[in-house]
């Protein structure tokens, strides 16, 4: 699960933390005053286990539960899971990601919804390879417009394998194994060490697919409409606009949306979004959609138009 910090009041509780260190005294038979990198701990008695509420600057954890941290003996803080090398502290966090029994109902749909789109980009991507097999291997069906479907299948094949090989690399939805650190059986939280420029590309790359597939039906309809309204223009004119267009103009929105996730808002891997940047790429694929279908209910439009007078040009080809 992503924890979403607020790093304000976090550096303000380290440095109040650490200002009560530089005038702390030791004390023998007492574990000294330190900070884990999340809380403050007071000096405790060696040999008890201390205790206080999870930390209030982060979100989506239990705000009922506790963390602990055993003091041993000698009055040396000791780690509460051996196996573990949790680099955050040695504090026991378990409690506070306790779950409540509506969000586990909650978890579990969307851990079956994700099953569920998973499957689906496997049999479109199944179904995708051997239609476009079948267009290239066939002479007959070798064209303009085929040729324009399987770029389309294309973009689409190759966003479902960027989705399916996210869904696989990626833990807990977080990012690569490299990129997060376990902190219970099932909870892991995102490292702010290193650049974690690889899974930040694999996102770059799943949200270029995206647009790029987007892009490609918008194409498809843009050739019909050319094929309708200018239709000698098209059959002397090659599809090298169309595939210039499809593949590249994505990039006019995805390169902005890097830009400004990189000096704006480089937080985790690029998969959340707190700020609505996304819309960067959002606002021209709706805008795609919308220009194809309201050229869509104008040429619906002509042809009822052209039903009523068959002199009308686009008679002929609906």
């Amino acid at each position: 699960m992503a924890l979403k910090i607020d790093k304000e009041a976090l550096a303000a509780a380290r440095e109040n933390c650490f200002d009560r260190i530089a005038n702390f005294e030791p004390k023998p038979g007492y574990c000294n005053l330190t900070w884990d990198e999340m809380l403050c701990w007071d000096a405790a008695v060696a040999g008890s286990v201390a205790k206080q509420t999870c930390p209030p600057y982060v979100e989506d954890i239990s705000r009922t539960g506790l963390a602990f941290r055993d003091c041993g003996e000698d009055g040396i803080w000791m780690h509460p899971d051996p196996e573990t090398n949790i680099t955050t502290g040695w504090t026991n966090y378990t409690d506070c990601f306790k779950e409540d029994p509506a969000f586990a109902s909650i978890k579990h749909d969307l851990t079956r919804i994700e099953l569920m789109s998973n499957i689906g980009y496997g049999i479109s991507l199944v179904s995708l390879v051997i239609a476009v097999l079948i267009m290239c291997l066939s002479r007959r069906l070798h064209c303009k417009s085929n040729s324009l479907h399987i770029n389309l299948f294309i973009a689409f094949i190759i966003r479902a394998v960027v989705s399916l090989l996210k869904d696989v690399l990626f833990v807990a939805g977080l990012g690569l194994q490299k990129d997060v650190i376990k902190v219970s059986h099932d909870k892991w939280v995102f490292s702010e060490e290193g650049l974690h420029w690889e899974c930040k590309l694999i996102v770059a790359v799943f949200m270029y697919a995206v647009a790029a597939s987007m892009m490609w039906i918008f194409m498809e309809g843009l050739y019909l409409h050319m094929l309708v309204y200018k239709t000698l223009f098209t059959e002397r004119t090659g599809i090298r606009m169309y595939v210039v267009i499809g593949w590249l103009s994505p990039f006019l929105y995805i390169i902005p949306w890097i830009f400004v996730r990189v000096f704006v808002d480089n937080t985790l891997c690029w998969n959340t979004d707190d700020l609505g940047y996304i819309w960067i790429i959002r606002s021209p694929i709706i805008l795609t959609i919308i220009v194809r279908f309201l050229d869509w209910l104008d040429m619906i439009r002509e042809g009822s138009w052209a039903s009523l007078d068959p002199s009308r040009t686009i008679f002929s080809l609906v």
